[in-house]
């Protein structure tokens, strides 16, 4: 996967996540791991599908560490991610760079503040990203990865035959994500923790808003 197509790659694994979040304290539990069985598995998806239609907006502080093969030490950054039921898609990360990344209307629009350019991709004509309307408009019940009872909650694993793999712990009581681990399939990670957990906020002006700033050129990465 080439270096500009991973955002797109990225940020459409880490919505699929998102689709099961909220945020509360963690709670007590089984002493070890223990897969569901099929009774259970469905009683769960059933309660993530009720928490899931009333996910109107989302936004979360985040902190992520990227561990890359090629690297001695990982990355790691910080910043705030949004969500509009339908629309919307935003992360603005705030450390170590002012970076945004953002989905509308099928298309990403990358920009590092600060540079003279933006890149932006139609998410549709990717090869690595499905195009979907609404990404929070997913069925748990099509969740064909294993899912674990542990002491801190629920831990759903999928991973795809010699390709990426993700990882969400879920809060036992909320069902809302505490944490998204993602495998490339190569050796690279990105771990995300999220806080400050907000639900059914209307979300700022300065994303539903965003501009780029003046005299920003843009990238069509589509363009042949």
């Amino acid at each position: 996967m080439t270096t500009a197509k991973r955002p797109l790659f990225f940020a459409a694994l880490l919505l699929a996540a998102l689709v099961v979040l909220p945020l509360s304290r963690a709670q007590g539990g089984d002493e070890t791991p223990r897969r569901l069985e099929s009774g259970e598995r469905q009683a769960l998806f059933d309660r993530l599908a009720q928490v899931q239609q009333g996910i109107t907006t989302f936004q979360a502080d985040f902190e992520e560490k990227r561990t890359l093969s090629g690297l001695r030490r990982p990355l790691r950054y910080a910043g705030r991610l949004y969500y509009r039921r339908n629309d919307l898609f935003f992360m603005a990360y705030t450390t170590p760079i002012r970076y945004i990344l953002r989905v509308q209307d099928n298309t990403a629009l990358m920009y590092v503040q600060g540079n003279p350019s933006a890149d932006r991709a139609s998410i549709s004509s990717s090869r690595d990203v499905a195009p979907q309307a609404d990404w929070f408009a997913w069925d748990p019940a099509a969740f064909t990865g294993e899912v674990y009872r542990q002491p801190d909650g629920y831990r759903l694993v999928s991973r795809q035959q010699n390709g990426p793999g993700l990882t969400i712990l879920l809060d036992p009581e909320s069902l809302l994500a505490r944490q998204i681990t993602i495998d490339n399939g190569s050796g690279d990670t990105t771990d995300i923790v999220l806080s400050a957990v907000e639900t059914g906020r209307p979300l700022p002006e300065s994303v539903t808003g965003y501009r780029l700033p003046a005299g920003v050129t843009i990238n069509e990465m589509d363009a042949p």
